[in-house]
């Protein structure tokens, strides 16, 4: 036979002790078995408490503290998780606006207005943001959390005075059994008596520190919050209140910075009009007939010849109205309209003029109600409300002088009230039809000029 060595022997006796020992605490009162037994005790006394047939320890205000401790926890469980989303959008939005100064630093020029001052003031945004988040963390998730800590800790000793006040009242219900036995035993009566006085003892110890603490702890709430809440409020005011004079001194370098360089205002051409080219197919001119770089300087001429012979026969007919005769005599004045500029005029117009009058009277009508249709006679008069078909109202924003007759003349500040296209194809991309309300004149406008009111 081999022997086993020494270190073996002392590893398994190190192993088995601990069970020696642990078998011989089972016969005394803190073993396994006692403990076992003392929850079979708890249970038959529950049991017998539900039956009706055992008296079970009430109190009605111990019960209402308990209910009002678990509202409490799930309260501040449910601001703690919202403060979690609100903390990381927080995170966020300070990622976002450090992006944002990046992009911000990169578009000021090095030669623009008070360039270090600018990018001064956007690292400023940086250091706010993490003064915020700090203090978020430092002055409100933290002590949340600790309140938070003291739940557990206060509901395991609510739990031990239950079961203290089950092992009172099972001592109880077994001194009463042995009394109300005929065959009575002193040794045993005794014995209950004084199990029953040691349980009632820890039982109304535990029961008066938890009637003190409990109300305590629920009052608490009151100030823990409101320390808390002016906390939080008052990490956002000083945040808020810091931003905002930054956002004070950026809006204040970009308006100097505006006055610096106005001269260089960004004008837009107007574009043509869309409709010159079917304007010129329903005169009966195509592409065909448009005037090359050395046409004759009498082509004007003979455009403007029918054009007063038909204004004279409508006159004396009485069949234009004032407004348009006002129309005809400011565009001969200025040497033609838009339709003008954007439609090239034939050279053979005499001839086709002396065919028929009647034609030369329709197609002056015509032109008539395009000019109108941009450009209305000036009242001078201002307009006191908005026209019944204003859309919407806009400021001027930017000086601008109209390069064409049907173009509204306006400076910083005045007031225009936009009216919609009488033919929608006519109007051009970021331009807008609108009556001036210092004076009535209606006209086309660019629309960047503007901002609405």
């Amino acid at each position: 036979r081999k022997s086993v060595p020494n270190f073996l022997t002392n590893q398994i006796v190190g192993r088995l002790l601990p069970c020696i020992v642990n078998m011989a605490e089972s016969n005394s009162k803190t073993g396994i078995l006692a403990l076992a037994q003392k929850q079979l005790s708890r249970t038959k006394t529950k049991v017998l408490q539900n039956l009706g047939k055992a008296e079970k320890t009430t109190d009605d205000l111990f019960n209402d503290n308990v209910l009002r401790i678990e509202k409490q926890q799930e309260v501040a469980h449910h601001l703690q998780k919202e403060l979690k989303t609100y903390t990381h959008c927080l995170r966020e939005m300070s990622q976002a606006s450090k992006n944002l100064t990046t992009a911000l630093a990169d578009t000021y020029e090095p030669e623009w207005t008070k360039e270090p001052s600018f990018k001064s003031q956007l690292q400023t945004f940086d250091l706010l943001w993490n003064d915020c988040l700090q203090t978020m963390q430092d002055s409100v998730a933290v002590p949340l959390t600790n309140y938070l800590n003291s739940f557990p800790a206060l509901k395991a000793k609510v739990a031990k005075r239950g079961r203290k006040m089950v092992d009172f009242d099972n001592s109880r219900h077994n001194l009463e059994v042995l009394q109300a036995a005929k065959k009575k035993d002193e040794a045993k009566i005794q014995k209950a008596q004084e199990e029953m006085k040691e349980a009632k003892r820890i039982y109304v110890e535990l029961n008066n520190e938890l009637h003190t603490e409990l109300p305590d702890f629920i009052n608490s709430r009151v100030t823990f919050y409101a320390s808390l809440l002016a906390s939080l409020f008052g990490a956002e005011l000083v945040f808020h209140s810091e931003v905002g004079k930054v956002n004070t001194s950026l809006n204040e370098i970009c308006q100097e910075l505006g006055k610096d360089f106005e001269q260089f205002a960004y004008q837009p051409k107007r574009p043509l009009s869309k409709s010159g080219s079917v304007n010129s197919g329903e005169n009966g001119f195509g592409e065909d007939a448009s005037v090359s770089a050395g046409s004759p300087a009498t082509t004007p001429v003979t455009e403007s010849a029918p054009f007063a012979n038909s204004k004279q026969e409508l006159s004396e007919n009485k069949q234009v109205s004032p407004s348009s005769e006002s129309t005809d005599a400011s565009a001969d004045n200025h040497g033609g309209s838009k339709k003008e500029r954007s439609t090239p005029i034939p050279q053979d117009n005499n001839s086709k003029a002396d065919t028929s009058s009647d034609d030369g009277d329709s197609a002056d009508e015509e032109k008539v109600q395009e000019q109108t249709a941009y450009w209305k006679a000036p009242t001078n008069e201002p307009v006191t409300s908005a026209p019944a078909n204003t859309l919407y109202k806009v400021m001027a924003t930017h000086n601008y002088t109209g390069e064409d007759l049907d173009e509204l003349n306006f400076t910083i500040g005045e007031v225009i009230y936009v009216i919609p296209f009488e033919n929608p194809e006519e109007q051009d991309d970021g331009w807008q039809m609108g009556i001036k309300a210092s004076d009535g004149i209606q006209g086309v406008f660019p629309e960047n000029f503007t901002q609405k009111v």
